[in-house]
Order: structure tokens, then sequence, then C-alpha cells
């Protein structure tokens, strides 16, 4: 491991650790449920908490819709009681990801560029974007997606570098089974290592018999397992190996995706738009400087195709309607992958512009043009952290009255089962604030309409309403809405709120009152 510890990269540690932990402890000192603003995120991490603390515990609530390994890598600190409940169970793997990520594209730069410093700065521009820092500290799977994309950027050039090494084909290959495993714009990158693959092959770069050719492509195309694992997942689980692409469909709103679909200028405005508020205008403009530049060696024009790929499949995705963002930075998040090809490619120019600098003045007002937007994203809000805008306007539009239902029934909780009629997003994040075993809860949705169309109150003790619930529950929820004075026969209505109705059956609220009034 000593190459760990030359100085750059311990210096970059350093300051990569010091920021995300002050930068979540700013945050989490603001509002102890920062890091679950985000729908998803308090999602992903009731989904992972589901695999030790449900009505039905083990392997199957890997389900569909998600790729499963940010959720077996975020497992060991969900499992964790004061990490779930207070939602800090994202923080130790996403910086430890974060980290990585940056170790790598250290890498990748220094060995491009040949400067140490160059890498440094190009590492420390990813690791301190505040955009990514607050994706890192939350339960979501861009953490993971940053690390093993760069991880496999780095195997790569490793490798295109000396193609007989096929030990770094195999490392590459390794991290783009993990990347797989965690988005799906990756999944186009194992059919490109195989065209490389092809490519080095037929033009014999590759030194070595037909045992290393066929070694080769065995290693190129094992990169795909991640993918068909998961394929054979959703084949044995639920009899339809595409099941996943249906799941991605249904979840977002036809409101948004018409506005995308089939209008691919609208989609490149909104999606470059995005670009330049994530990075900012400087590191945009030395990515695009990078076109004009000299003519670079195929290797590394193989790297950036590479690592274009990922963000051409997110921009099909949303120009046929299976992937959505809007102007309001909805899934902003989305635009993270471009991040890296446009470092690389940026850093080449910033060591170009050094080169030609007479002195160390005019290099470090370049660094600093470059590292500056990140104080201008915390300090001008027409700016904006724009994934944090993301995560905060959707819960303060409505779920501040989830976190206030969830928080009264930790109050008056005594046991029992509580059935949560609001949909799985709304029912996520009333858990949480709630404290309570999420195996007590149940969450409701239509396959459950003949028992909650007859007898709720014989199995739930308790009844969570939603008044605006999530498309899933909406029927039940409008039904039980409409015959109120049925519900209210069995049931009382303990806290009430803009949103949400938390009910009490009132035989046990009856009971618990007495027990509450009788002198000791």
């Amino acid at each position: 491991m000593r190459w760990l510890w030359k100085r750059e990269r311990l210096f970059l540690i350093v300051i990569l650790l010091a920021g995300a932990c002050l930068t979540g402890l700013a945050l989490y000192s603001s509002d102890h449920y920062v890091f679950v603003y985000s729908g998803d995120a308090s999602s992903h991490l009731v989904r992972t908490r589901q695999f030790v603390d449900s009505q039905q515990t083990g392997i199957h609530n890997v389900g569909t819709a998600w790729l499963p390994l940010p959720h077996l890598l975020l497992l060991p600190f969900a499992a964790n009681d004061f990490l779930f409940y207070n939602g800090l169970a994202a923080i130790i793997p996403g910086i430890a990801c974060l980290i990585g990520a940056a170790l790598a594209l250290y890498g990748v730069i220094r060995r491009i560029t040949g400067s140490r410093s160059i890498g440094l700065v190009g590492a420390l521009v990813i690791g301190l974007n505040p955009n990514i820092l607050y994706l890192s500290l939350i339960p979501m799977s861009e953490a993971t997606l940053l690390l093993f994309l760069s991880a496999a950027a780095y195997c790569l050039l490793r490798w295109l570098e000396q193609p007989g090494a096929l030990r770094w084909l195999g490392f590459c290959s390794a991290t783009l089974c993990c990347a797989t495993l965690s988005r799906y714009e990756t999944w186009p990158l194992p059919g490109a290592l195989v065209l490389i693959s092809i490519y080095l092959l037929l033009t014999r770069q590759i030194p070595g018999g037909w045992g290393k050719r066929a070694a080769v492509l065995l290693l190129s195309a094992a990169s795909s397992l991640g993918a068909l694992a998961w394929l054979l997942w959703n084949f044995t689980e639920y009899g339809d190996p595409v099941q996943f692409a249906k799941a991605i469909y249904d979840i977002g709103p036809s409101d948004s995706r018409a506005g995308l679909a089939g209008h691919p200028v609208t989609v490149l405005s909104l999606y470059g738009k995005t670009v330049l508020y994530m990075f900012g205008p400087v590191l945009l403009g030395l990515g695009l400087a990078a076109i004009g530049g000299k003519r670079r060696n195929r290797k590394l024009l193989l790297l950036y195709g590479f690592l274009l790929l990922p963000p051409l499949f997110t921009l099909v995705s949303l120009e046929r309607g299976f992937a959505q963002m809007d102007e309001w930075w909805w899934n902003s998040r989305y635009v993270l992958p471009l991040g890296i090809p446009l470092l690389i490619a940026g850093s080449t120019v910033l060591h170009h512009l050094w080169s030609r600098s007479a002195g160390r003045t005019g290099k470090l007002a370049m660094t600093a043009a470059l590292l500056s937007f990140s104080l201008v994203q915390v300090a001008v809000p027409s700016v904006g952290v724009i994934t944090f805008i993301d995560a905060a306007k959707g819960f303060f539009e409505q779920s501040t009255y989830a976190t206030e239902v969830g928080e009264r029934l930790a109050e008056v909780y005594s046991g029992g089962s509580i059935a949560l009629l609001a949909g799985h997003s709304q029912g996520h994040r009333i858990m949480i604030p709630s404290g309570i075993p999420i195996n007590r809860f149940r969450i409701v949705s239509e396959r459950d309409s003949l028992e909650l169309h007859s007898m709720p109150w014989e199995r739930n003790r308790y009844f969570i309403l939603s008044k605006d619930p999530d498309p899933e529950a909406e029927a039940l929820a409008s039904y039980w809405l409409d015959h109120f004075s049925l519900l209210s026969t069995h049931y009382m209505v303990v806290s009430e709120n803009p949103e949400y109705l938390l009910l009490e059956r009132k035989e046990d609220r009856l009971i618990r009152t007495a027990s509450a009034n009788v002198v000791p």
C-alpha cells in the first residue's frame, strides 16, 4: 500500500475526509432529517433495512427496480438503529466511495498529463463539489456509481498503456461488474470493453498466442456478469428478465415524461443547463476547449468514448421516456457520469495552460478559478447546490407532514401493527422518524383491496391515512376518505395535519387512557 501514502494522495484523503465530515456536521446541525430529504433516499434506506427488519426479512427484499449493490454496501450501517433512525447510515460508505473515486481520478489525470499537481487539482474539483459531497452523504446510488466508474476508467487506462498486462483488464472487468450492479447507465460499458479488446487484438497490440487472446476475450466478456446476474434474478423472482424496466417506467410521473419524450432538443437543452449548474462554467469551458485541442492518441480516444457512453445512455433514456428530469432540478444527479470525462478533458487543457504560464501566480489564479465554483454554489442562492435543492424541494412540499405524523406516532405508540395507506414513498418517510421497528408497519397497496375494503381494524391497531397518497394507494385512500364514518366507528383520530390522519383503534385507546389515569 506504499502508493497510497505518497504526499499528494495523503493530502487528498485528508482534505476530502475533512470536507465531507464538516459538510455532514453542518447539514445535520441544521436539520436532523437533512440526509433523507429526498424521497428516494428514505426509500433506499428503508429498503436496505428491510433485509433484517421487516415482516418478511431476507434476500427477496432486493426487489426489481433498484440495482442491489448500493443496498448491500449500505446494509451493515442501516442495520444499526442509531444510524438508521437518524438518517446517518450512508455517511461512512459514502465518504469512502468519494475518497476512492477521487484517488482513482487523481491517478487517471496524473498518468495522462504527467503532473501530480494537475491530478490533485482535478480530484479536488470533483471531491469538493457541493453537489457531489451531498450525494455522497445520503443513501443513494450515485456514490457507488462514481467510485466504480472512476475505478474502471483508471484500470482501463492502465490496460491501454500496457495491453499485455491482463491484470488491469481483470480489474477493469471486476469494477464494471460492480458498476453495472449500481446504476443502469453503466450497462453499455461491458459491450464497449469487449469491442476495445477486439480492436486491440485485431491491431496486434496484445502480445501472446491464442491462449492469451482467449483470456482477453473471456476477461472482457466477464464484465457483463453483473448485468446478466440481474437479468437472471428478475427472471427467477418475477418470471420476466426485464421486469425492472417495466417497474422503472411506471415510477416517473407522466407529465414529466411527456415534456421530454420525443423532444431531443429539449432534452439536450435541459441536460446542458444541468451540467452547467452542476460543474460550473470554468470546468465546462475547459472540457469543451479540449475538443479543439491537438489530436490525441487513439488509446485516449478509446477512454473518452468509453466514458461518454453512460451520459449518452442517459440522454437516450430521457428522450425515450424511461428517465425523467425537469427544469426545477428534479433528478439533476443524472448528469454526474459526464463529470468524469469532462474533468479528465478539462485537466489536459489546464495542464497546457499551466505549461504556458510564466509563474506560480498564474497557475494559482487558474486553479482558484476552477475551485471557486464550489464556493459560488454555496454562497449564491441563484446558483445553488442543485442536488440539495432537488431533495429539499420535495421534502418541504409534503414530507414535513410525514415527518410530523411519524414523530407523533412515536409518542402514542404502545405496540401492535400499523397500517400505512399512503404509498411506499410517503410510508418510508413516516417510518424513519417514528423510531418504531419496520416489521410493525404494513404499507397497504392495491393488492390488499379486499381486506382494506372490509375490516382493517381486525389486524391493525393504528391506521395512517394520507389525504394525498401516492398513485399506488390512491383508490383505497379515496375509498376510506369517502367512508370515513365507517372507519370512525372502530378508530379514533389521534392526530391530524393537512396531509395525514393518524388513527388508533378505539378499544386500545380507551384501555391505554384508563391505564394512564390509574393512580398508583
